[in-house]
C-alpha cells in the first residue's frame, strides 16, 4: 500500500479542514433554525395568551397567526434539513438574522406583556363598573350624548344607539318637565364644581314609567375634549317608601286632629295612687282642659267624673291593679259643663321586679254621640213597641226569605209557633199566591201593596183582614217588609149585607124587583133562549092581614117564598116584585119545561094545604115563553095578563 508522504498530508489538510468546516457550518445553520423555531413557538404561545384582550383582539390575533405560520415553515425547514440535507439550501447569514429577529420578538413580547395584562385588567374593570353597573352612566359633549351604558338605556327605555343620535332638545325631553331646566343648566355650564353636583330628578321612561334618580354631574374629558359625566342612581323605591311614609304621617296627623279618642299613660305608686303622666289626641277638646292646666290646678281624672259614676271609676282602676284589663263606660263633666260619655280601655302593666302593677295604659273613646243615639233609639223603640202592641191591628215584620221576624199578636197560631216560620203558612192556601206576589213586589221595588184576605181561626171562624204591606229600608236597602193587618170582618159583613139588601127582598130573602129587572135586561141580549117568565100573585093576602094581622100576612109570604125556592132551579131568578106579586125568570126553558116546574110548585102547595093550616096557600099563576127574537118585556106582560086571568077564574070557582 502506498503511504502518503509528509508533504502529501500537508497538502490534504486544507481539504480536510474545508470538509470539517462545511459540516460545522451546516450544523450551526440547523441550530439557528431550531433555536429560531423554539423562540417563535414561545413567542406565539405568549402572544396567544394575550389575545383575549377585547380592545385589540382582532389585530393581535392576526399577528399571532402570522407568527404561527412563520414558525410552522421553520419547523418544516428544520425537519427537511435534518432528514434530507441536500433538499433545502441554507444561508447562514439569513438564518442568523432570523434568529436575531425571533429573539427580539420574544424579548419584545416579554417586555410588553405587563402592558397587555394591565390593559386586560382595565377592560375587566370597565365591564364591571361601567357596562354591568346598576348605575346609569352617560357622557355629554357638544350637544350630544357620546357614551352611555346599558343601565342608562334601561332607565330611558331606549337603545344605546338611539340615545347616541339624540339632539340637545331630544335629550332634554328624556327628563321630567319640572327637571329639564335643571339638567340642561348643568350640561351647558362652562364650569362645574369639583368633585360633582348632586340633584334629585325624574326621568320619563319611554314605556310610560317615571324613575326617581339621584343625579351626579361632574367635569371630565372624553377623547381629549371637555365633557360632562352624568351618573344616575335609581332611588325610585326609596322615594316611594318616603312618599308612603309621608302620606302615612299626614293621615296620622289628620286622624289625630279629627279623632275623638286619646291615649294616656299612668303610673301607680306604692300606695296604689294613680298618676296620669302623659296624654295624646283629643284630650283637651273632650275635657276642655289641657293636660298642663289640669296639673297646675291639681285636678285629677276622678274630679272630672260625673257624681253618679265616681265610684264606678274608682272600682275600675282598683280592679285593674289586680293585673286584669278593664273596659268601662262612664260620664265626665267637661270644663263647659257638658256631660261627655267615655269608653275607657284600661290595660295594666305588671312589673316582675316589684311584683305589682306599676303602669296603666288607657285608650279613651268619646261615645257621647253613640249614647245619645242609643237613648233616642231606645225611646223610639219603646214608643213604637207601645204603639204596636196596643194597636188595634196585627203588625208583623218579614225578612227577604218571607220568615216572620216579629209580630205583636198571633193570627191563627200562638206567637211561639209563628216567629221564624214562613209567613205563607199562616194563610189559607187560597190566599198564599196573592200575598206571595205582593211580598215579591215589595222586596223588588218597594211599592206598597194592599189586599184583603180571609183567615180561618182555630175556632173555625173566618175573619177578614185588610192587609197593607210596605218596605223597611236601611241605608237605602230593603231589609224587611212590614204587614199591617186590620180586622175588617164586621165591615165585610156589613158590605155583604148591603150588597144582599141591594138585590134581595128583606122579608122573603128572594131577589127584589131591581135585581129582577137587571136580569131581565141581561137575558134579553143573551143566548139563553127560550126564556119563560112566570108571574104569580098570592091569593087571600089582604084577608089574612085583616083577620090575623100583618104578622100572619108576612109569615104567609115567607112560606110562599120558601115553597118557590124549593120548587124552582138554582139558575132560575125568583123575585118578589110587589106586595103579593112574585116573578120568576126561567132561562133555557120552553113552555113544556115551565109547565113541569109549575106542576112541582102546585104539588108542594097542595102538600102544605093538606096539613092543618089556618090559612090556605093559593097562587094565581101566569107563564109565557119568549124565543130568540122576542122582547122579554112583552113576554112579561103576557105572563102578567095570564096571571090575572087565572086569578079571576079562581074567584069565579070560589064564588
Amino acid at each position: 500500500m502506498h503511504r502518503p508522504t509528509g508533504s502529501g498530508i500537508i497538502r490534504l489538510l486544507p481539504a480536510y479542514f474545508e470538509g470539517m468546516g462545511g459540516i460545522m457550518l451546516r450544523g450551526f445553520e440547523i441550530a439557528c433554525i431550531g433555536i429560531s423555531t423554539v423562540l417563535q413557538v414561545i413567542t406565539v404561545y405568549i402572544a396567544f395568551r394575550l389575545v383575549p384582550i377585547r380592545r385589540w383582539k382582532t389585530a393581535w390575533a392576526m399577528i399571532c397567526i402570522g407568527v404561527f405560520l412563520m414558525c410552522s415553515v421553520k419547523v418544516v425547514r428544520l425537519a427537511l434539513s435534518i432528514w434530507e440535507p441536500g433538499a433545502v439550501t441554507l444561508n447562514l447569514y439569513q438564518e442568523v438574522i432570523e434568529l436575531l429577529i425571533s429573539a427580539v420578538l420574544l424579548i419584545g413580547i416579554v417586555l410588553i406583556r405587563p402592558l397587555f395584562v394591565q390593559s386586560r385588567r382595565a377592560e375587566d374593570v370597565y365591564q364591571l363598573f361601567v357596562q354591568k353597573s346598576a348605575q346609569g352612566l352617560a357622557v355629554y359633549q357638544n350637544g350630544r350624548i357620546v357614551f352611555c351604558n346599558p343601565a342608562f338605556a334601561y332607565l330611558t327605555g331606549q337603545t344605546s344607539e338611539a340615545l347616541l343620535s339624540l339632539t340637545d332638545q331630544q335629550i332634554a325631553s328624556l327628563f321630567h318637565p319640572f327637571d329639564r331646566e335643571t339638567v340642561m343648566l348643568f350640561l351647558h355650564a362652562k364650569g362645574i364644581e369639583t368633585p360633582s353636583q348632586k340633584r334629585e330628578i325624574r326621568i320619563l321612561n319611554k314605556r310610560g314609567m317615571v324613575f326617581f334618580l339621584e343625579a351626579f354631574f361632574s367635569r371630565t374629558f372624553f377623547d381629549g375634549e371637555p365633557a360632562v359625566q352624568m351618573t344616575f342612581v335609581n332611588i325610585t323605591d326609596r322615594k316611594r317608601v318616603e312618599q308612603d311614609l309621608h302620606e302615612s304621617e299626614r293621615r296620622h296627623r289628620i286622624i289625630s286632629q279629627l279623632t275623638s279618642d286619646f291615649i294616656y299613660s299612668a303610673t301607680i305608686d306604692p300606695q296604689n295612687m294613680v298618676h296620669i303622666e302623659w296624654v295624646s289626641g283629643a284630650y283637651e277638646r273632650i275635657t276642655g282642659y289641657s293636660f298642663e292646666e289640669m296639673n297646675l290646678k291639681g285636678l285629677s281624672w276622678i274630679d272630672l267624673s260625673h257624681m253618679e259614676d265616681k265610684l264606678k271609676s274608682v272600682e275600675a282602676y282598683t280592679y285593674s291593679l289586680s293585673n286584669q284589663p278593664v273596659v268601662i263606660e262612664y260620664r265626665i263633666i267637661s270644663r263647659h259643663g257638658e256631660v261627655v260619655w267615655l269608653r275607657d280601655y284600661l290595660q295594666p302593666i305588671w312589673n316582675d321586679a316589684e311584683k305589682r302593677v306599676t303602669h296603666i295604659i288607657g285608650a279613651v273613646q268619646d261615645i257621647t254621640n253613640r249614647k245619645v243615639a242609643e237613648n233616642a233609639l231606645r225611646e223610639s223603640e219603646a214608643r213604637w213597641r207601645g204603639l204596636a202592641e196596643n194597636a188595634p191591628a196585627i203588625i208583623a215584620t218579614v225578612d227577604p226569605q218571607y220568615r216572620v221576624q216579629w209580630m205583636n199578636r198571633p193570627i191563627s197560631r200562638p206567637l211561639g209557633e209563628v216567629i221564624g216560620k214562613d209567613f205563607h203558612s199562616l194563610l189559607p192556601p187560597s190566599e198564599r199566591s196573592k200575598i206571595h206576589r205582593a211580598l215579591k213586589a215589595v222586596f223588588t221595588n218597594g211599592a206598597q201593596q194592599h189586599h184583603e184576605v180571609e183567615i180561618h181561626g182555630g175556632d173555625g171562624q173566618s175573619s177578614w183582614y185588610e192587609v197593607t204591606i210596605g218596605a223597611i229600608r236601611q241605608e237605602e236597602q230593603i231589609t224587611s217588609a212590614i204587614f199591617v193587618m186590620t180586622d175588617v170582618t164586621e165591615r165585610k159583613k156589613a158590605e155583604e149585607q148591603l150588597k144582599f139588601l141591594g138585590s134581595h127582598d128583606v122579608l122573603t130573602g128572594l131577589y127584589n124587583r131591581a135585581f129582577f129587572e137587571t136580569e131581565l135586561r141581561r137575558l134579553q141580549n143573551s143566548r139563553l133562549y127560550p126564556v119563560t117568565i112566570v108571574m104569580t100573585d098570592v091569593n087571600n093576602l089582604k084577608l089574612t092581614n085583616d083577620e090575623y094581622g100583618h104578622a100572619a100576612g108576612d109569615e104567609l109570604l115567607r112560606t110562599i117564598a120558601q115553597v118557590m125556592r124549593e120548587s124552582f132551579r138554582s139558575e132560575d131568578v125568583v123575585a118578589r116584585i110587589g106586595g103579593d106579586e112574585f116573578a120568576i125568570l126561567l132561562p133555557e126553558t120552553d113552555a113544556e119545561g115551565a109547565q113541569a116546574i109549575l106542576k112541582r110548585l102546585t104539588e108542594k102547595l097542595g102538600a102544605l094545604n093538606a096539613q092543618e093550616r089556618p090559612i090556605r096557600l093559593s097562587l094565581a099563576i101566569g107563564a109565557a115563553t119568549g124565543e130568540q127574537d122576542s122582547e122579554l118585556v112583552d113576554v112579561m106582560k103576557k105572563a102578567d095578563n095570564l096571571m090575572y086571568e087565572d086569578k079571576a077564574r079562581q074567584k069565579r070557582l070560589q064564588g
